[in-house]
This record gives C-alpha cells, structure tokens and sequence, in this order.
C-alpha cells in the first residue's frame, strides 16, 4: 500500500513504502547514516587543511586575549570544580561567585566536562569543543536539507559552507567567544519552522497511529527546544523569532490559529528551559538583592550591532583577491569613524556564495507569487517558506528593525547580528534548492552527473577559500609565546609560594565585562593570564564587581604601596602580580615603591611584562 503525501516535503521526508521492501528501506536508511558519517569526516579534513592545524599546538587556546580568556577560565574552573559557579581559585580573599553575571550557555560546558574525560586539561577541551562544532554543525544542516527533500550533493556542499561560514572562524579567532560556534542546533530548528509552516508540530497522533504515525515529531521538536534553550540566551531567543515567523505565515496561508499555537507551546517550552537554566543566577539575587554594576545593558546597542544586510554581502575581511580586502578594509575603516562597536558585527559576511542565496530569497519574497511554477512544485515549496521565515527574521534583526523596539522592553539581547546563523542557513537552503534545479539535465546520463558532481566539488573549495582566507584564522605562534611566558612566570611563583597561597593582581581591574578605556594597553579579562596556568594558587582577580570582596579590592588598589602591602598581609596575601601594560610608565612608580617597601626584587616574566613581587 502507498502511503500518501500530505503536503509537498512528505514526497521526500517521508519515503514511500512498499509492502516486502522492508530491506530496501533498511539499505536506504544505512546509505544516509554513512552519508552523515561521511559529512562529518570531510568536515574535520576541511578543518584541518583551511585552519591549518598543523601549525597549532593542541596545549595552547586557539584564541588566547579578550572574551577568550574568561571562556577558559570558565572552562577550567568547570573541570576543576565540578561546575562554573563558584571558583575557590579567583576571587580571593573570598571565592568567585559567578550567580550574578547570568549564563544559559550549560549544554556547552556539560558537553567539555565530558570532553575533560579524554583529557583534563582546559586548553585541549576548548581547542577540541571548536573542532567538533564543524562537523556538528555540517551534519545537523545536511540532515535538515535532506529531511526538507533536497537531494544529497547540493544538500551536502550548501551544509558544508555553511557550517564555515566566516562567523564561526572569527569568533574564535577575533573574539574568542568559543560558546556562540556552537550552532549545531540551528539548522533543526530552522527545519522545525519550515515545516510548521503546513504541518503544526504540537498535534497529537489521531488514534491508532501509535509512534510511528505521530509522537516522533513532536517529541524530537521538544527535545530541540530543550536543547536550544541550553544553547545560550542568545541562540534559544532566536529560535523563539524564527518560529513566530513560521507561526505568522503558517496562520495567513492557511487561515488557522494551529501554526501560532504550535508556536506558542514551543516558544513556551524554550522560555521555562532558559528560566530553569537560569534559576541559580535568579534565586542568588533574589537572597541577595540586585547587583546594578554586572552586565548592564542598553537598548541603543541594539541598534548599532544589529544585523547589517550590506556587510552580509560584503567579502570577508582579509580575502584573498586584494581588490575585495581592499573594498572591506575601506567600509570597516569608515564603519569605525561611525560607531566603533559597530565594526563588532562585521564577521556576518556570507561569502559569495551565501550571497547569491540572500538575493534570490529577498528577490523570491518580493516578486514571486503563487499560481506558477518556478523552480518545480516541491522546490518552490521550500522556497516560498523559507523566504517568508528568512524575511521575518531579517526584519526583526536588521538596522533599524523591529529587534530595537523589543530592546527597549528585553534589553539583555543587544547583539542582533548574531541572528546570522538563522538567516545564514536559509540561505544556503536557497542555494541547495539552486544547485538542485541546475542539476535536473546534466544528471540525466552518468557522464553529465558525473561532470555535474565534480562542478559541485570545485564550486566547494572555491567557496570554502572565499569564505576562510589566512588572515581571519587564529595567530598560532604569537599565542604560543605569550602563552610559554605566562605559563614560565606563574610556574616560578609557585615553585616559591606554598599550595593555596593568595596573589593580588594589579591594576585593579573590575570582573566582568570591565568597560574601556582599560588601564594602559590591557584588555578585559588579561588579569586571568596567571591562574590559566596555575594548580595551587589563589588569585585576587574575577570576584564579582559590586560585591564585599570586589568593593574591599578597589579600596586597597586605590592606597599608597607601604598601607596596601600591610593591609594585604593583614588579608593574608602572599605575593603581588603587577602587569606593566596596565600601567603609562610601564608601572616603574610602583616597582620602585614595591621594592623601596619590601626590600627585594622581583621575578620578572621573559616577556618582561609581568613582574611578581613575594610578600
């Protein structure tokens, strides 16, 4: 008996099934668990080869300054500690308490504490995590084409691009905001949406259909909302604005409220996972009141690092063709004069390729309509949704869209061009769907599917080198030697201080998110260079701003040296680290009362920034 479809993706989702070929479907279903498989594999090849990871030390963070360096402290205190909210290690003369500064990132750093099983050491689980997301990310959008009925080569080179677009390479490289590569889930949410669209997830099976007939979809639709709302604030609000674009179009094409329902329910389902993942961050300051000082949020910023069409459109920075370096360097460099926050979102370029699918979904939106064929039923199908979704959320994230009035009610999500990754896979769809109609003549006879396969694998690593040049990838051998200094340094001081001593870092610098201008030339989060590589060691730094430790840590920073140094050793405190780029003269004023008060010299790191004085 055939089973029929119901709207046009079951003609491909949904296979039709023939009494006696039960063991045709089982070869079907280990053809398309070997094409994930293999997905995977050329993920980690692509990897390997476009990052150049021979060149990398495995020992050393892929990205070592800025957001990279809270990341790793995260990470390691997450080994260390059994979890990320206390840190016995930072914070002294207290212990770090990180319940003020919210984090629903917990399905990244559950995955690492796994991670940490293969190795304890931090930097080896972060460089691992960033690995892994390429070909997570590459075989959850191949997964999400194949289930919207696209066929397996466009579907596998528009996932593989996807999964290296710029974004992913430059957070961690520029940023190190490790946790926002962790996209993996995107694509199954977008998949979610599409499919809302004619299909409303939360419907229960009618009677007598049992599992098969209807509880695997909205049971794997929840788990992804369970997953997502893990995902980070950031990922999981997002998901909320895809499907109420899904929800809104599903509801005026069908003239029905189950679309909005089924939306309803699962923005529902995402918002009490993101509170549950919340609750200690929300119960702690209700214990201990508010603190105004920590992540501070405005919605003007909104505005300026929203989602920008026209950098989505330029090349990214650093390309290879120097005429398009040029043209993105020349738009950054004016972008800067402007706003420099602004330039914060520059790494949403799609690359050509990602390009032409933007174009052609904004084009479809505006100019086609229904009633003739374009592409082909199923093709204009998948065209006509996604366009409508990759439309809601462009209007929801764009500058001056509607993300800025929902700043000024929800101003914790500021960064709107982050929703890239949504828009992104669309369109790549877009280009899948493309690529698939190019295909229809060529593939008639083997020669020409052949030729059409191998034009397929070179338009791949044309579109792989556009997207990934050299210049955007992390600086290996610059952090491997500041990486060997601090590390030279800290294992000096602890050879002559015993195990749980404490160490005040100057300058003072407030944790976390210190805002610029920074003290000297160091940037947020430098002064956590020392416990990144200590065992036994107790540092002043990362005690939670606003809080009785921090407030007693200014108060002392702020003294002249001879009553610091006594109200230190009051404390309890061993020794001193001094970080000479945090000071205009090199911190000589206060080496030299350092010395003067304590009467000896100190150890001196062999970048010759770092100088630790013994108390």
């Amino acid at each position: 008996m055939i089973r029929v479809a119901d709207h046009p993706a079951d003609m491909v989702a949904a296979p039709i099934v023939i009494a006696g070929e039960a063991s045709h479907a089982r070869a079907s279903r280990l053809h398309e668990a070997l094409l994930y498989v293999l997905a995977a594999l050329a993920a980690l090849v692509i990897a390997f080869v476009l990052f150049r990871l021979w060149g990398a030390d495995v020992r050393v963070p892929a990205t070592y300054d800025g957001d990279g360096l809270f990341v790793s402290a995260t990470v390691k205190g997450t080994i260390e500690n059994g979890w990320y909210l206390d840190n016995p290690s930072l914070g002294a003369p207290g212990v770090q308490d990180l319940r003020d500064y919210p984090i629903a990132d917990n399905l990244e750093l559950a995955t690492m504490k796994v991670l940490s099983v293969i190795s304890p050491d931090y930097a080896v689980v972060l460089n691992l995590f960033v690995l892994l997301m390429y070909p997570m990310t590459a075989v959850c959008a191949l997964w999400a084409m194949r289930r919207l009925g696209i066929s397996t080569l466009p579907a596998f080179v528009a996932s593989m691009l996807y999964a290296f677009v710029p974004y992913a390479v430059l957070r961690v490289s520029m940023y190190g905001q490790v946790s926002l590569t962790s996209y993996f889930l995107v694509p199954l949410v977008a998949w979610i949406a599409v499919e809302n669209v004619d299909r409303p997830f939360l419907v229960l099976p009618r009677r007598g259909e049992g599992w098969s007939g209807g509880w695997r979809r909205p049971l794997f639709t929840a788990l992804v909302c369970v997953l997502i709302a893990s995902n980070g604030i950031y990922y999981a609000f997002f998901a909320v604005v895809v499907l109420a674009g899904s929800g809104i179009s599903g509801a005026a094409r069908h003239r029905t409220w189950r679309p909005l329902t089924s939306v309803a329910l699962l923005s529902a389902l995402i918002l009490l996972v993101t509170l549950a993942n919340l609750a200690p961050s929300i119960l702690y300051q209700r214990a201990n009141g508010p603190n105004p000082e920590v992540a501070q949020r405005s919605p003007i910023e909104a505005e300026i690092m929203g989602l920008k069409i026209d950098q989505m459109l330029l090349p990214v920075q650093e390309h290879r063709i120097g005429f398009l370096r040029h043209v993105k360097s020349f738009y950054l460099a004016n972008l800067a004069v402007w706003s420099p926050w602004a330039t914060q979102t520059e790494n949403v370029s799609l690359g050509l390729i990602g390009s032409v699918g933007l174009l052609v979904l904004i084009g479809w939106l505006l100019f086609v309509r229904g009633g003739r064929l374009v592409l082909g039923k199923h093709r204009d199908w998948i065209m006509g949704r996604i366009s409508v979704i990759d439309g809601f959320a462009l209007f929801v994230a764009t500058y001056a869209g509607l993300g800025v009035a929902i700043a000024a009610v929800f101003p914790r999500v500021r960064v709107y061009g982050r929703m890239f990754v949504y828009v992104a896979f669309f369109c790549f769809v877009a280009v899948a769907v493309l690529l698939e109609r190019l295909g229809d003549r060529p593939r008639r006879t083997r020669l020409g599917a052949a030729a059409f396969a191998a034009a397929l694998v070179i338009l791949l690593a044309l579109g792989l080198l556009d997207q990934v040049p050299p210049g955007i990838l992390p600086k290996y051998a610059a952090n491997k030697v500041r990486w060997d200094s601090d590390a030279g340094i800290t294992a000096r001081i602890e050879k002559v201080l015993p195990s749980g001593s404490m160490v005040f870092t100057l300058p003072y610098m407030p944790y976390p998110e210190s805002p610029p201008p920074y003290p000297g030339t160091m940037n947020d989060y430098d002064q956590l260079r020392g416990y990144l590589h200590s065992t036994h060691l107790q540092w002043s730094y990362a005690a939670m701003k606003g809080r009785s430790t921090d407030l007693w840590q200014r108060a002392v920073a702020a003294m002249v040296i001879p009553d610091m140094v006594s109200a230190l050793r009051a404390k309890g405190f061993d020794g001193i680290w001094l970080d000479r780029d945090g000071y205009a003269d090199r911190g000589a004023q206060e080496e030299r009362a350092l010395r003067a008060e304590l009467g000896t010299a100190p150890l001196v790191s062999d970048d010759g920034r770092i100088v630790f004085f013994q108390l």
